[in-house]
């Protein structure tokens, strides 16, 4: 017998049971399985041990190459709820840092920008794979489920994954599952896996523990066997690299008789299986759990084996990795390594099926390298290969120059003229001079970026003890602005006057406002666009970084995020007052107001002498809207009529530009906590800009004091606001998620439609599709609202003119799509009323923000594929008609029309135009709605006929079973569709959409 034939008996009558389902197999295919599936152990290039797993990656692999290419709806609705279980608070705090929006962001951008930030997070020992500990005194205490909780909590949190309760229920059912196993398995157990083709999971180590028996399962002796067969076993071991030993021997002999194919491969296995410890610490069971949800995975199917998992895989490497290290005799080299290597840039690269058992540390080194190139260049690539590449150059060089810059002795900000007029390449070179300069000096100095440089503080605080006498003298503020100004000219050796400090502030502020607003996000943007960075001035470059740091989104929709947020973190702050509830909100919608009005109302006070403080300005602000004494604005919203910038002098244009910054930094870092340290209004109400933005900032330095510093207060206050950023963080991944985890209609829709794949639009979608209503009457809510400046009449009258404008619209795409583009004002002009006029919740605001995103969606269907949702009147409810307009080739088409109501229930319209006639069938749910158009049948058809000049024939029935759930999916047309869009056709078949639309609004009004 030759042993490529062992176990390869006739198994027809075989059955086995995976996962509760009977298996059969005739000889042809056990012949292909047993030649071409044989079981294989983990391997890099293969790392599950499940046949199945075997041919096809992981949900979260496929879905970084699929995504990529693009993917249908059913594959993209899995694969992001993949992620929305393994992106944590911390994730999306840090893609906003880096200056995305999670709430905006395409599918595809998600996937990368996540998995490059957990690889960045890793990094300098800082593992995010790390489980931290916990009490044995605390576990003891606690019930079984109760501990097993807090473990799985821990477990998540050290791997950077969101504690949910779904995981944390599915991951206690696992944990009970290890609990009732104890010891080994048998060799039956093991067999059955064997025989199943089961990877090492807990489901599947549970289910064979008490379903494969628990014989010992002890073959014949070796001797009843062919002697043959015996030495051939004996010498496929030696070569495999395993012992000849009885113990192998034995289990070659039970894999014989229990027909499974004897290879290296299933020894191998069935060796780790019976070593397998089922009675393991269950912290070690919850970090094998947390493994596995990282990899996209159920609890229940945690690898018992670590090497039989990717992240298991990654963890050993690491282990291996630090202590190769340790004979490492370059010191530079050990740095660096330490520096880039982490289970988790192992887990990425293990998911690329790179071998890394293989690799030397200066191989590994290089492919860790090679992660942050892949990422630049999957975020900057378009179409054209060639423009690609010149862009992850364009990238690199710009790197470079910020680098330089913001490494650069800021003495040297003093040394150049108009700043803002300078390119960034001219800038970062002549920066580059200075620096080598005061290197080859040996000069410690303060740099150009002004991020925290603990081992410089002390240092420069005493050099420069004397500042604050200076600026006193100077009659100026004792900021922090004006300090470093007056070091820069000290530095220098300049005059300190006044004029000079302002100079300097203002170039100062110049090019830590452009460093703020060049995120990542916004810098690969600009140069996807065609931009390059270091050829564009400074002041360009941060209007352009501001103006893309929306990811597409308008202004106002930023404004409202922002304002929600804010509003979010004031209800979630206590012992707050209702008038300083009031008082923190009128601040932020001061700065607000004067940010829209670029600035003007502190250039108006100036321009009248008056102190440019937080009060005047809120009185400015007022009078814009009421008596008009200051300065007036226009319809256009922040738009100032009177102020002249050429009546102020060019320094104090400089102060209004100064004081203006100062004024909207602030609103970036105020907080409710932080508003709460003041002791009352007046103590805020008073200051400049200036002066409010620089006690904002000593409070914002308590909280990177330490905690021994502090008083009892200040540490009370830091704790809270540590509190309430940690909830808005998870308060963000919890809105994401659920965005995220959307019914697969809703990706069906975003894939048919060509809309956005963002969790904002999953969002605007899915409450569509609950309530197609809900999108006009929260529009008509959000508008009337408590505000003074909007009459009853007035929202009556602005839902006539939308009305209105649709049915004089409902002539061409053209027509419509301007009728759309109101639409979309208008709910600006709503929200913008929301940010300034209104007492509004932070659900408020994001309620109204969903409106203009599904405003925006409507908008898109419309222009993608005419496919539009028309606002009408039922008995003085407003409701949403919903129209669809297919074109044919060859003067055909289709009008399908749907309505549901409380009011006119379900009407369902199809309308055919082909052969030069119109032919179409209604259903109504209800019969009284039904015999009402039976009545108007007449009048309808002749106002079809004039509209289109063709014969129309149609036929009606009441149905108490119509529905219109499927209108956006449904695909009903039996000819070829076509967008080319022939004056003929859209006639017709506008003029069908129109008479029918006209006819019913009528009829139900």
């Amino acid at each position: 017998m030759q042993l490529e034939q062992i176990g390869r008996k006739d198994i027809i009558e075989q059955v086995g049971k995976v996962d509760g389902k009977a298996t059969t197999t005739d000889a042809a295919q056990s012949e292909q399985k047993i030649a071409k599936e044989k079981l294989r152990s983990i391997s890099v290039n293969n790392p599950f041990y499940n046949k199945n797993d075997l041919k096809e990656k992981t949900m979260a692999e496929k879905m970084e190459e699929q995504l990529a290419q693009g993917t249908d709806a059913s594959l993209l609705h899995n694969q992001m709820a993949v992620y929305a279980q393994t992106i944590s608070d911390k994730d999306y705090e840090k893609m906003q840092e880096e200056g995305f929006s999670p709430m905006h962001m395409e599918a595809h951008t998600i996937v990368t920008v996540t998995d490059r930030i957990k690889v960045a997070m890793a990094k300098g020992g800082a593992d995010i794979s790390r489980m931290g500990g916990i009490s044995d005194a605390k576990l003891e205490a606690m019930s079984d489920s109760a501990g097993q909780k807090v473990q799985l909590e821990y477990a998540l949190e050290n791997s950077d994954l969101p504690v949910e309760e779904d995981t944390l229920a599915a991951g206690q059912i696992a944990m009970t599952k290890t609990q009732e196993m104890d010891g080994q398995l048998s060799l039956g157990a093991a067999c059955y896996m064997l025989k199943n083709d089961l990877s090492p999971t807990i489901d599947h180590v549970y289910q064979a523990y008490f379903s494969g028996g628990t014989e010992s399962g002890v073959a014949d002796d070796m001797e009843a066997l062919p002697k043959d067969l015996q030495a051939q076993l004996e010498t496929m071991l030696t070569d495999a690299g395993m012992e000849a030993s009885d113990e192998n021997l034995t289990y070659c002999n039970y894999l014989i008789k229990n027909q499974i194919p004897v290879t290296t491969e299933n020894l191998t296995y069935m060796a780790k299986l019976l070593e397998l410890p089922l009675n393991q610490e269950s912290g070690a069971t919850a970090e094998q759990i947390a493994d596995a949800v990282a990899e996209g995975k159920e609890p229940g199917d945690a690898m018992l084996l670590s090497d039989y998992s990717l992240m298991g895989q990654a963890k050993d490497l690491y282990a291996k990795q630090m202590k190769e290290l340790d004979a490492i005799t370059s010191t530079r080299q050990m740095q660096e390594a330490r520096l880039l290597m982490s289970v988790e840039a192992n887990y990425s690269l293990l998911k690329k099926g790179i071998a890394m058992d293989i690799m030397s540390i200066e191989e590994t080194v290089d492919a860790l390298k090679s992660l942050e190139e892949e990422y630049v260049k999957q975020m900057l690539s378009v179409d054209d290969p060639e423009q690609t590449a010149e862009n992850v150059a364009v990238y690199q060089d710009y790197r470079e120059a910020q680098e330089t810059l913001g490494s650069a002795p800021a003495a040297f900000l003093a040394q150049i003229p108009a700043v803002e007029e300078m390119t960034l390449r001219q800038v970062s070179a002549e920066a580059g001079k200075v620096s080598a300069a005061f290197e080859s000096a040996e000069s410690r100095y303060e740099t150009v970026w002004t991020e925290p440089r603990k081992d410089l503080g002390d240092s420069i605080q005493k050099a420069f003890a004397n500042v604050d006498d200076i600026l006193q003298d100077q009659g100026m503020e004792l900021t922090e602005e004006n300090r470093r100004a007056v070091r820069i000219l000290a530095y220098n050796e300049m005059n300190l006057t006044e004029e000079n400090i302002q100079k300097v502030r203002q170039s100062d502020m110049a090019v830590q406002k452009m460093f703020r607003a060049m995120k990542p996000a916004s810098v690969m943007e600009m140069i996807r666009q065609g931009h390059n960075p270091l050829d564009l001035t400074v002041k360009d470059l941060t209007d352009l970084a501001e103006d893309l740091s929306g990811q597409g989104e308008s202004k106002t929709g930023q404004d409202s995020d922002e304002y929600a947020k804010f509003l979010w973190k004031l209800e979630q702050t206590g012992d707050i007052s209702q008038e300083e509830r009031d008082s923190y909100i009128g601040i932020y919608r001061m700065i607000y107001q004067v940010e829209a009005g670029d600035g003007a109302a502190i250039g108006a006070l100036m321009m009248q002498g008056k102190d440019v403080t937080l009060r005047n300005l809120m009185t400015a602000v007022r009078s814009t809207k009421h008596s008009g004494q200051e300065y007036a604005v226009d319809d256009s919203f922040g738009q100032v009529d009177s102020f002249d910038r050429a009546s102020l002098s060019i320094t104090e244009q400089a102060e209004m530009a100064f004081q203006a910054n100062c004024l909207y930094e602030a609103k970036d870092t105020m907080t409710p906590v932080k508003m709460k340290q003041f002791e009352s209004q007046d103590a805020y109400m008073d200051l400049t800009p200036e002066q409010f933005k620089s006690q904002l900032d000593i409070i914002e330095a308590m909280r990177l004091a330490p905690q021994e510093t502090l008083s009892g207060q200040d540490a009370a206050y830091v704790k809270e606001e540590e509190a309430v950023e940690e909830m808005a963080r998870e308060q963000t991944r919890q809105e994401v998620a659920e965005a995220l985890k959307s019914e697969e209609a809703v990706y069906q829709m975003l894939d048919k439609y060509d809309l956005p794949q963002t969790p904002a639009f999953l969002s605007g979608i899915s409450e569509m599709l609950k309530d197609r209503n809900s999108v006009y009457r929260n529009l008509q809510r959000f508008a009337s609202g408590d505000s003074q400046d909007i009459s009853a009449k007035q929202i009556s009258d602005l839902i006539e003119d939308l009305i209105e404008e649709y049915g004089e619209a409902c002539k061409t795409p053209k027509e419509m799509a301007d009728a759309q583009h109101k639409l979309e004002e208008t709910a600006e002009k709503v929200m913008k009323n929301m940010l300034v006029e209104k007492d509004v919740t932070s659900i408020d605001v994001r309620g109204m923000k969903l409106v203009m995103t599904q405003i925006q969606a409507l908008g898109q269907m419309g222009e993608q594929s005419e496919t539009y949702n028309i606002p009408i009147l039922v008995e003085d409810k407003l409701g949403n008609l919903s129209l669809k307009i297919v074109r044919g080739s060859e003067e055909k088409g289709l009008v399908d029309v749907a309505l549901d109501m409380d009011e006119s229930g379900a009407v369902s319209a199809s309308f055919r135009y082909e052969n030069g006639q119109i032919s179409g069938d209604v259903a109504f749910e209800k019969e009284d709605i039904a015999g009402l158009f039976s009545d108007h049948m007449p009048y309808l058809a002749n106002a079809m006929r004039e509209e289109t000049g063709l014969p129309v024939s149609f036929a009606y029935a009441a149905d108490a079973g119509t529905n219109v759930d499927d209108f956006y999916e449904k695909e009903d047309a039996d000819f070829a569709v076509t967008k080319e869009q022939d004056a003929v056709s859209t006639k017709v078949l506008y003029g069908i959409a129109r008479s029918f639309v006209a006819e019913v609004a009528e009829l139900l009004s």
